[in-house]
């Protein structure tokens, strides 16, 4: 009850004690009364989101073990709407809008997908640039918001905000003077700003690789 009033709670312990003893045997819960108490708490907390249950029944005792349930991380996919500002011939200010889906599944077969949306700000310098490519790289910072995150479809709580330093290096095939679409493998460190909510590839691999493509505005005089 105290870990739902103060929505933080995840997994819970499916073992039991003894009235007698005061402490816990390791064994499965077994008073429907007690079960039912637990029950209206999970529902008052709209379920157990990615926890679970967790026994450490062991073998010779009451019950099966069920142990820890892994997660497969996939790789995210990234596409994005950006825009570059020139500030010499080589030199350019790159921002925009970039959409990350990141899509875990459990052992059990459950697919949580987390969907993020991000604001890059990037330095970008051009090694070799032509009317209709452009190769570059680039630094700088991409703050990222979570959208939602669902586990077989349902809705789970989220991530909150989280800030990134990334390095990028990238190809621009120019389709007119305005438009371009680009590909870029980035390298990006997530900020330790708080413990993530969701386990995903990304809280996995703090230091992440990934490629990003999409459409790109040039803000050419």
């Amino acid at each position: 009850a105290c870990a739902v009033d103060a929505g933080m709670l995840g997994s819970i312990d499916a073992n039991r004690g003894d009235a007698q003893n005061g402490w816990d045997t390791d064994q499965f819960p077994i008073d429907n009364y007690e079960l039912t108490q637990a029950m209206l708490e999970i529902i008052r907390n709209g379920g157990l989101g990615l926890g679970g249950p967790d026994s450490s029944v062991g073998p010779g005792e009451p019950g099966t073990n069920i142990g820890v349930n892994p997660l497969t991380h996939y790789f995210p996919l990234r596409v994005g709407l950006s825009a570059r500002i020139p500030l010499s011939e080589r030199l350019q200010i790159t921002t925009g809008l970039e959409y990350s889906l990141y899509r875990s599944q459990w052992a059990s077969g459950q697919v949580q997908s987390a969907h993020y949306l991000g604001i890059p700000v990037r330095l970008d310098w051009s090694l070799a640039k032509g009317r209709w490519l452009d190769v570059y790289v680039g630094g700088g910072l991409e703050g990222d918001l979570c959208l939602g995150a669902t586990l077989d479809g349902q809705k789970v709580r989220g991530d909150g905000p989280s800030l990134s330093l990334q390095g990028a290096g990238g190809l621009q095939f120019n389709v007119s003077r305005h438009i371009g679409l680009f590909v870029e493998p980035e390298l990006s460190w997530r900020v330790p700003l708080g413990t993530p909510v969701l386990k995903t590839y990304r809280s996995e691999h703090p230091l992440m690789f990934s490629v990003a493509t999409g459409i790109r505005i040039n803000l050419n005089n």
